[in-house]
């Protein structure tokens, strides 16, 4: 009998580790930690703590949705949006990219003038470890600089928009 096997990945935003869900039968067997250096740690999820594993994945894809500037309308509807997909057997919302767009996805196709679905197919063949050396390429690196400013000011945006205090300096007092 065949195993039907499906992964879910996930990028740290921080590109340190990707995560990888591992699906056996529709059912979460593993986890495939890979970090940036290229090491990856397997995780066996055991049958005591899964099902408190898929109700953390499930509450927190919905408490993202509160991570912007929105009207309880608005909230409601992307809800209902988030259920929809749900019904219909979709984790995620589709970009044109398939799973978001990445940093370097986007500098990549600024630089080369490609789409998302190449960029993405593209960086499926690079290890993590290589796609952290593409950021620092002369081609790539004002542009991802550029990127990354433009993130940190839109979550600064969303921050005081949360009636919260952008980090400054003061976080490194004692050091």
């Amino acid at each position: 009998m065949n195993a039907q096997v499906k992964e879910v990945k996930k990028a740290a935003r921080s590109v340190r580790l990707t995560k990888t869900a591992v699906m056996v039968n529709g059912v979460l067997s593993h986890l495939a930690l890979t970090f940036a250096d290229g090491t990856t740690r397997t995780v066996e999820v055991p049958p005591a703590v899964r099902e408190q594993a898929i109700a953390y994945g499930a509450l927190s894809k919905i408490g993202g949705l509160t991570s912007k500037e929105q009207t309880l309308d608005e909230l409601k509807a992307e809800v209902e949006a988030l259920v929809e997909r749900w019904s219909d057997g979709e984790w995620a919302e589709r970009s044109e990219g398939g799973q978001g767009t990445s940093i370097i996805q986007k500098a990549l196709m600024e630089a080369r003038g490609k789409s998302a679905n190449e960029v993405a197919e593209f960086l499926k063949t690079k290890t993590m470890a290589q796609k952290v050396e593409m950021k620092s390429l002369p081609m790539l690196a004002p542009i991802v600089a550029r990127l990354e400013a433009e993130e940190a000011a839109k979550a600064a945006q969303r921050a005081a928009a949360k009636g919260k205090a952008a980090p400054d300096e003061s976080l490194l007092e004692g050091l």
